[in-house]
């Protein structure tokens, strides 16, 4: 019995830790990720400028409720959180 606990021992010491190997052409597909992240993220800031915009204009011109403006901003903070989620998922899977 205690042969067989040094072998095993000494067969799992040369196996060593395994981890993902990424395939030829990763780094493309990562950096093309990484621009379209980007770009997201862009539209996402420039959909809360102009969602902002609008609620602003909409309160200094009688509309004294949140109305479209207001509902713009949310659907983008909706949208910002479905980004920074998905980026969570896929960090967590691929790292």
């Amino acid at each position: 019995m205690n042969a067989l606990m040094r072998t095993a021992t000494t067969f799992s010491a040369q196996i060593g830790p395994s981890g993902p190997i990424a395939p030829p052409g990763a780094a493309k597909f990562n950096t093309l990720a990484s621009w379209v992240m980007w770009g997201v993220v862009l539209i996402l800031v420039i959909a809360a400028m102009a969602a902002a915009g609008k609620l602003a204009w909409d309160r200094g011109h009688g509309g004294g409720g949140a109305g479209e403006g207001g509902a713009q901003l949310g659907k983008v903070a909706i949208a910002a959180v479905i980004v920074a989620s998905a980026v969570a998922i896929v960090n967590t899977l691929v790292l």
